[in-house]
């Protein structure tokens, strides 16, 4: 969250850039993909101690960051109109939006405890391992005559965001916040290492950072072969339990 509001004010604010790239941007530093990358990584580098990172991950993701990133670029998307239209017509386009349906009927879901009949639970499950490779189609088929000429900073600005700046204030939150299992500490900086969420570039289609959304994934997905294995290796070796208390 820190790293989210620190971005979205440092774009709009210091660099003057409306609200929509501002959001969508700060969105690309701050959430990670924890469910494609970070938890099969972290499994396998930890073990038990991913699954409880994972849920926790998924809970702020897609509870908090995704749906504040989402409110605060729709409201750019509208900027001038009086602030009571903004309220109505924002509400009503993320009430309608497919990714707050899906976290609001599987919060519920799990809230309440409720048990899905077999055929909707396996078409659900269906859905649910598609959904990755569907990703991948869509973020190729937006890279396809790309070019990148003119939007390096913002890519390079994103990526520097998501693969640094995150993990390092992930790492200070757990020096503030010390008594914290470290294994546990160990998975959250590895999966705060990892790229931005699969589904990002979708989410930057709506405000025209659908290119810029695609491209920083494709850079920081590359690189973070680096720098994951860096933080696997500081991890194993525990220099960054020993920096975090």
């Amino acid at each position: 969250m820190a790293v989210f509001s620190l971005a979205l004010c440092f774009l709009h604010f210091a660099q003057k850039k409306d609200l929509q790239t501002s959001a969508l941007s700060a969105l690309g530093m701050a959430a990670s993909n924890s469910g494609f990358i970070g938890y099969p990584i972290a499994a396998l580098a930890i073990g038990a101690p991913a699954g409880l990172a994972l849920a926790l991950c998924m809970m702020i993701e897609n509870v908090i960051i995704i749906p504040a990133a989402l409110v605060i670029a729709e409201t750019g998307l509208q900027a001038g109109l009086p602030a009571r239209v903004i309220l109505r017509s924002s509400a009503v386009r993320l009430i309608k939006s497919p990714i707050i349906l899906a976290i609001l009927a599987g919060t519920a879901i799990s809230a309440f405890g409720i048990v899905l009949p077999s055929p909707i639970f396996k078409t659900v499950d269906m859905l649910a391992l598609a959904s990755a490779p569907v990703a991948l189609f869509v973020i190729g088929g937006t890279l396809v005559g790309f070019k990148i000429e003119g939007l390096r900073a913002e890519v390079a600005q994103i990526v520097l965001g998501k693969l640094a700046i995150h993990p390092v204030a992930v790492l200070m939150a757990f020096t503030i916040f010390a008594k914290v299992d470290p294994d546990l500490k160990s998975v959250a900086i590895i999966m705060a290492s990892v790229p931005m969420l699969s589904v990002y570039p979708i989410l930057g289609q709506r405000y025209g950072m659908d290119e810029v959304c695609a491209a920083a994934l494709m850079v920081s997905t590359a690189i973070s072969v680096f720098t994951i294995s860096a933080m696997i290796w500081l991890v194993k070796a525990n220099v960054l339990q020993s920096i975090a208390g």
